[in-house]
């Protein structure tokens, strides 16, 4: 699949819901367990997740969204592994934020350098954080679905081809 009928596909409507959600899911369920591999502390963790208010913008999840493409597609099973690019960025990114937010963390460097190689060895997610994921996914894909449009699909398809042109240009 090139990269256009790649955009087309992986921007439609009901795939832009199910990466929505999914990476909606990956990057609170990763933030979970990064804050409480800091804190070693559910209670304090809860809190600090609390205290944080970390959220994944839309503006992060198309961008990954277009690494992912514009890096794998053309990979024989990258339909099947598109989860695993997905899952990899959307737990970076947690930990990226968690990092530059938490301003009590203490010798930040050795912490990222460790859970981006366990991330990067896809030690990190556990089946216990998967079978959390499938639970949430249930309840929450039907919710993203409905604020997802054909008309919301096609403009974030006219961004991502926007965005693909201006990286041609300046890159």
């Amino acid at each position: 699949m090139n990269l256009e009928q790649a955009i087309e596909y992986y921007f439609s409507k009901d795939k832009l819901s199910d990466i929505i959600c999914k990476y909606q899911l990956f990057y609170q369920i990763g933030l979970g367990n990064i804050t409480l591999e800091s804190l070693q502390d559910l209670q304090e963790s809860v809190e600090k997740i609390k205290e944080l208010n970390l959220q994944v913008k839309s503006e992060t999840i198309i961008e990954a969204v277009c690494d992912i493409l514009i890096a794998f597609n053309s990979e024989n099973n990258f339909d099947k592994d598109i989860d695993f690019y997905l899952k990899q960025k959307a737990l970076k990114n947690a930990l990226e934020d968690f990092i530059k937010n938490d301003k009590e963390l203490i010798h930040s460097r050795p912490f990222y350098d460790m859970l981006v190689e366990r991330i990067n060895e896809n030690k990190f997610f556990t089946y216990s954080m998967q079978v959390q994921f499938d639970m949430d996914y249930k309840a929450m894909i039907s919710a993203v679905r409905s604020t997802i449009t054909d008309e919301i699909s096609k403009d974030i398809m006219h961004i991502v081809y926007n965005m693909l042109e201006e990286s041609s240009v300046n890159g």
